[in-house]
């Protein structure tokens, strides 16, 4: 097999993507003159990591004993997972079909109850009353996205707080080019995509040096003209604002998402579709798995498809077959 006489990879040296040559059976980066063995570059291009998802926080401090009280009910859940207790006690308050100390029920309309939380669960579900899952919610830290994702997730912004990571205030340096997988079987398509991020790289960091040039500064940390660090700091914080215009839209990224569990059910089934982007496909397809997995009485219902999905990510859908929730 004949050797591509370029490649495109992380250069150690210079922590960017870098144009590397072949030169005697070794890549050679062409702004450094660091060379790499062909093993060593594979190595490297193995270490690009896929977006990567982390449960951060979610509902966990409950005080329901004094309002159960006052109802003069004893109830406790059988479930001791704080987010899905939560949603029960709010369900059940509609209805006020908490057993009382005495006997009967805190509604005397009421005549009996679901004793165990999987069933009062799934009966809700099928029934669609959605409205009592947003009083718990889930926060996840989703790194090495891309800005493809974070323009598709923002779409689904009801029932959501979003805090994203700013292309202002942090300096454009290092950034990872994750290769979607429809395009990661053609060489060519790879290639391009890393050449066009490192191209853009070099060129936002071009248009920084020449702004900081304009006021007689070799960067925006050089106090020689007399400039304080409250100064530089503003001159920094407006070049580096519009110099972010030639950054990709496949730049990585990071974003904080908090959903309620309504909307992260909605959102997991809209985006694990078959049709579905590819790169948030496979971010919800993580989620969904985390979601199971810590709320089983809440989202033990979605089943993924049973076999992955052209991109590797799964398709999950409500076993139940209920109404929207």
């Amino acid at each position: 097999m004949v050797k591509p006489q370029f490649k495109y990879i992380l250069c150690e040296k210079c922590s960017l993507d870098r144009r590397h040559e072949l030169v005697e059976d070794e890549y050679r980066c062409l702004s450094c003159i660091q060379r790499y063995t062909e093993e060593t570059l594979e190595e490297l291009e193995s270490q690009m990591n896929d977006p990567q998802v982390y449960l951060i926080a979610n509902t966990a401090d409950l005080q329901i004993q004094e309002f159960l009280s006052s109802l003069g009910s004893s109830w406790e859940s059988d479930s001791d997972n704080p987010a899905e207790v939560l949603i029960e006690t709010a369900g059940r308050s509609c209805y006020m079909s908490f057993p009382k100390k005495e006997g009967g029920y805190v509604n005397p309309n009421v005549k009996g109850h679901r004793r165990a939380q999987s069933d009062y669960m799934k009966n809700i579900l099928k029934e669609g009353d959605g409205s009592i899952l947003e009083h718990s919610s889930a926060s996840f830290a989703f790194l090495g996205v891309s800005r493809v994702f974070t323009h598709e997730l923002v779409r689904n912004r009801v029932g959501t707080a979003i805090s994203q990571e700013s292309m202002r205030y942090v300096l454009i340096e290092d950034r990872e080019c994750w290769v979607p997988p429809s395009l990661q079987d053609i060489p060519e398509a790879e290639d391009i995509l890393r050449e066009n991020m490192a191209n853009a790289i070099d060129m936002y960091q071009s248009l920084l040096y020449f702004a900081a040039k304009k006021h007689g500064l070799k960067d925006f940390n050089d106090k020689s003209q007399g400039h304080t660090t409250p100064e530089l700091f503003e001159l920094k914080k407006k070049y580096t604002s519009a110099a972010r215009r030639v950054i990709p839209i496949g730049v990585g990224t990071s974003m904080v998402w908090t959903a309620n569990f309504r909307t992260l059910r909605h959102v997991i089934e809209q985006r694990t579709a078959q049709f579905a982007e590819e790169e948030i496909a496979l971010v919800f397809s993580r989620v969904a798995e985390i979601c199971i997995e810590n709320w089983p009485h809440i989202f033990g219902d979605l089943k993924p498809s049973s076999s992955p999905l052209w991109h590797g990510g799964y398709e999950y859908r409500s076993e139940l077959g209920t109404r929207k929730v």
